[in-house]
């Protein structure tokens, strides 16, 4: 995965929810008392609105960029590796971009596959 490309890949939200709530992260956040999302968010970069989103499920899906940030600052980030927290293609990247993960050689096989899925699927634009 090359650097400058985690938005073209995504975690589900629901696994992500769960792997902060199993860090002890709170649900809820509290106006005005700095709580556990607070800490995350001055450590990851992640504003706590988002964290909450998070927590919510309030998406099926969240940008790699995002909880990179979060599980890194967790110390967690042996989750992507030992499938905990499975990274897939976004099914929104440009069409470039999936061209590119389809035929990238050192990519993953599942990934690869995907995005040539993805890419099969997409109809061509009108003009």
């Amino acid at each position: 995965m090359a650097d400058g490309s985690r938005d073209s890949y995504i975690v589900a939200t629901e696994r992500l929810s769960e792997l902060l709530a199993g860090a002890g992260i709170p649900r809820r956040h509290h106006h005005g008392h700095e709580t556990g999302m607070d800490a995350l968010a001055r450590q990851s970069g992640v504003s706590a609105q988002t964290i909450e989103g998070i927590m919510r499920v309030r998406y099926r899906h969240t940008e790699l960029r995002v909880a990179d940030n979060l599980v890194t600052a967790l110390g967690r980030t042996e989750a992507f590796y030992s499938g905990e927290l499975p990274i897939d293609v976004n099914p929104r990247a440009s069409l470039h971009r999936l061209q590119q993960i389809a035929a990238d050689p050192e990519e993953d096989g599942e990934l690869r596959a995907r995005a040539a899925r993805l890419l099969a699927n997409r109809q061509p634009r009108r003009r």
